[in-house]
Formats: structure tokens, C-alpha cells, sequence
């Protein structure tokens, strides 16, 4: 098959358009099936990429050329449950949003993001990260409130620029001890979580500017330790 011919066929356009015009999904699917075969026309590639679902099947379909000069990649309210391996082909992505969906897991090639600085995950189903995630050295922010984290994902501790963590509204139990070697975080909260014993770990990071603890149920003696070990840091009750 001559991709580039029918690429550039203006019927092979129109006959796309009418199947993405229709509002059925499996019409719109065969387009994208369609595509896969014959290549995206340059007609409907800014058509395609300035749609929310048409993203998510350029991702689905393998159609990543129509995506790769994406730098930000915004896909919030959907119903999506899986995010696709082709993510890895986004490699100029610098923030990333995968907000109020219902994602239980990343893919590994979310290691391929090496420009990434803004990971959005709020409001989805995981239990965890992936380890890969460790691979993205230029992260800064990483908001995963709102999920289903029981354990704190140790591959976070690989991660030397990250300055904004948000574990809010999770299952947490515990803090790691290994917490206390993260000396880029400037903003940390872990709020409306079952944690407990934390303050032994918490006032030993006296660089943390923000500290959000709303929502735990700590004792006053508690709470005076943490003001008095912690007199730079704003902490939120």
C-alpha cells in the first residue's frame, strides 16, 4: 500500500471525514484503522490533535506523529482506564495531565518522558506507580491525590529535582525512612491518609516550606512537635 499516496488522496480525506462526522465509535475506529494503513492527511492532522479523544487514538493507534511536537498533554474526565504504551513516543511532553479518569496503572514507557517536569495523576484509580518513573530526572511536580496508594512508591526517591509532592487523599499507612533523603521537596502533602507514627520522619526535613497534614488525626503533643521541629515550614491542619 502507497501510504503517501493516500495521504495525500482526496478521497481517502473525504471518506475519513465522513466516517468522523458520523458520532459512531466503531465508524470513528475504522478511521483511525484506516489511518494506521494509509498514514494521517495533513487536512485532519490539526483536527485530530486538538481533540481530546482524537489524542487518546493517535495514542491508541499507534499515530504518534501527529502528537510528537506536543509539550503539554492535557486529558482530564474521561473514562479511560488504560493509558496506552505509544505515551513513550511523546518524548517532547513537559506536562503531563491525566486528571479525573480511571486509570490502575501507568504503562513502563512513561520512562521515554525525559523532558517531563509536571506529572498530573489527580483523581484516577492507581496503586502505584511503575519503578520506570524513576527515569524522569527533570520532574519537579508530581500530584497524585486521590487515589488508591497504599504503600509510598520508593522510585520516587530516585527522582533529584522533584519539589512538589502531593500524596493527599490516598491509603497510606506509613512513611518510608528513606523519606528524609529528599532534600528537593519544598512542597509535601499527605493529608487524608490512615497514616500514623509520621512525626519522628517529618521533623527531620526541615526544608519543606508547605507541609499539608489536613485531614490526620494526630495528638497535641504531636502537633506541638512538629511546630517546634519545623519553625520554617507552613504546615496546614
Amino acid at each position: 500500500m502507497n501510504t503517501q499516496y493516500l495521504k495525500t488522496n482526496p478521497e481517502f480525506a473525504n471518506k475519513l471525514i465522513q466516517l468522523l462526522d458520523s458520532h459512531d465509535d466503531a465508524s470513528i475506529r475504522l478511521a483511525y484503522q484506516l489511518m494506521q494503513g494509509g498514514g494521517v492527511p495533513n487536512s485532519l492532522a490539526k483536527r485530530i490533535s486538538n481533540d481530546i479523544w482524537g489524542k487518546i487514538l493517535c495514542l491508541e493507534y499507534g499515530l504518534t506523529s501527529v502528537l510528537a511536537h506536543l509539550q503539554i498533554l492535557q486529558i482530564h474526565d474521561t473514562h479511560l482506564q488504560e493509558l496506552p504504551k505509544a505515551i513513550g513516543d511523546l518524548q517532547a511532553l513537559v506536562i503531563l495531565e491525566l486528571i479525573n479518569n480511571q486509570l490502575v496503572c501507568l504503562p513502563p514507557e512513561i520512562q521515554y518522558l525525559q523532558q517531563l517536569t509536571d506529572l498530573q495523576l489527580v483523581a484516577n484509580h492507581l496503586t502505584g506507580l511503575p519503578k520506570e518513573i524513576k527515569a524522569l530526572k527533570k520532574l519537579e511536580k508530581l500530584n497524585i491525590y486521590s487515589n488508591q496508594l497504599k504503600v509510598f512508591p520508593e522510585a520516587l526517591f530516585h527522582l533529584p529535582k522533584l519539589e512538589s509532592l502531593n500524596l493527599g487523599a490516598n491509603q497510606l499507612q506509613a512513611l518510608p525512612e528513606q523519606m528524609c533523603q529528599m532534600r528537593t521537596l519544598r512542597k509535601l502533602d499527605i493529608g487524608t491518609n490512615p497514616l500514623q507514627n509520621i512525626v519522628t520522619i517529618l521533623t527531620q526535613m526541615p526544608w519543606l516550606e508547605i507541609l499539608s497534614l489536613s485531614g490526620l488525626k494526630l495528638s497535641d503533643r504531636e502537633w506541638q512537635q512538629l511546630k517546634v521541629k519545623l519553625p520554617y515550614t507552613q504546615i496546614i491542619r
